[in-house]
């Protein structure tokens, strides 16, 4: 007897898709639009010819019309689907922002409010409008909709500015992901957050210190209006944790920040805790040399070469990256940076030190070449790739992999 032939469903369950997956072209707006507006179809097929036609992107624009028609749609999972390609569809459904507002605060249906949510967040700027019922959102009592909302609002980007304080105090979300989705979404929203995470630097509880001291690092040049309140951070005795996060942010900022926080980059370069010293050597890396002052430069370089010796790996493998990143200008540092080559007891500082000399250039040739050229025997491959790398740059001439595999091929 023969038995009935199951259907296939796909990983994620549910109903068999009625649309081709793999190997066949996809289906267009011209033949999903009457799969969508048929309203005595079955909802679920309706709502797959909604998913498929944000996954056309902006070539279904002239779809929109008819998905903000289903967005009101007695059918959740249709509603649902038509917000989820009205995000994708992009500028042609920024006309859709008003509807999605609506769904997003007001639907019935928790995945609708959801997807309606991410929906705004997917068109970015054009979703200025649903910026306060966002900042709303991230008081609702579904953990879901804080997080599609803070994700929204940091998509939307530097006009979200408006729900800053909303934001920041998502912070202290009990769920994580909302908590690290705030932090995310003020680093996005950039320059107009920084008054607040300034505030939040000076809360009395450590973690959201911390929190903010790297949120201004994750904005970048223009958080430097918070440089001077990064630098009184770092005095006096802030503690490791907060300590390290501050000379952090402040590398993160930029060249300008660091000059203007050399003093402080250098006493930390003493603290007993190896991750403050590293932090401060990784940020003394972002120095812009060139613009620096002759004081500066020298004072950058001799630290780092100082912190090629220092009792901790890391550390050491830090200084040796940023002499690399200092180009040229490190190079008072090649001798130091030769004797971790040679004598260093772990391998990859060795690895990194021959690195740093090939970003020096031919300034380190003389000095570097004999001692690269050592490693190019070194039993592991990854050591004899970057000798490899290091030396055709200490030559003045531009490396490629390719350069590895000829030259491998050469002698086998």
């Amino acid at each position: 007897s023969s038995r009935p032939r199951s259907r296939s469903f796909s990983k994620r369950g549910g109903a068999p898709s009625r649309f081709p997956t793999a190997g066949a072209m996809p289906p267009t707006v011209q033949e999903l639009l009457p799969k969508l507006s048929r309203k005595d179809a079955d909802p679920r097929r309706r709502a797959e010819a909604a998913v498929e036609l944000g996954k056309l992107g902006p070539d279904a624009g002239k779809a929109v019309p008819a998905l903000l028609q289903a967005l009101r749609e007695e059918d959740y999972g249709l509603r649902c689907g038509a917000a989820e390609a009205l995000g994708l569809i992009g500028d042609a459904a920024a006309c859709a922002v008003p509807q999605l507002c609506k769904a997003a605060e007001e639907d019935s249906k928790v995945v609708v409010r959801c997807a309606a949510a991410m929906a705004l967040g997917n068109l970015g700027e054009k979703a200025e409008e649903g910026v306060p019922l966002l900042g709303r959102a991230l008081g609702d009592e579904v953990m879901l909709v804080r997080y599609m909302a803070v994700g929204a609002l940091g998509a939307i980007g530097p006009k979200a500015a408006g729900a800053v304080d909303k934001v920041a105090a998502a912070i202290k979300d009990e769920d994580s992901g909302v908590r690290n989705g705030a932090q995310w979404a003020l680093a996005r929203i950039g320059a107009k957050a920084v008054p607040a995470l300034l505030q939040m630097a000076k809360s009395e509880e450590e973690d959201l210190q911390i929190k903010g001291l790297e949120t201004l690092g994750h904005i970048g040049k223009d958080a430097e209006v918070a440089v001077p309140e990064l630098r009184a951070a770092c005095r006096g005795d802030p503690g490791p944790l907060l300590h390290s996060a501050a000379l952090s942010a402040i590398g993160s900022i930029g060249p300008a920040a660091v000059e203007a926080a050399l003093p402080e980059l250098l006493s930390a370069l003493e603290h007993g805790e190896h991750f403050v010293r590293k932090a401060a050597v990784e940020a003394l890396g972002k120095t812009d040399q060139a613009a620096a002052k002759a004081s500066t430069a020298e004072a950058v370089v001799e630290a780092l070469a100082k912190a090629l010796k220092d009792e901790h790996l890391e550390v050491r493998m830090a200084a040796a990256h940023s002499l690399g990143a200092l180009g040229p200008a490190a190079a008072p540092a090649v001798p130091a940076l030769c004797e971790a080559m040679q004598s260093d007891w772990f391998q990859p500082v060795r690895a990194v030190a021959a690195i740093a000399c090939g970003n020096l250039g031919p300034a380190a040739a003389s000095a570097a070449i004999p001692l690269v050229a050592e490693l190019q025997h070194h039993p592991e491959q990854w050591i004899q790739v970057v000798a490899q790398e290091a030396l055709y740059k200490l030559r003045g001439r531009v490396w490629r992999v390719l350069h590895y595999c000829k030259d491998s091929c050469s002698v086998m």
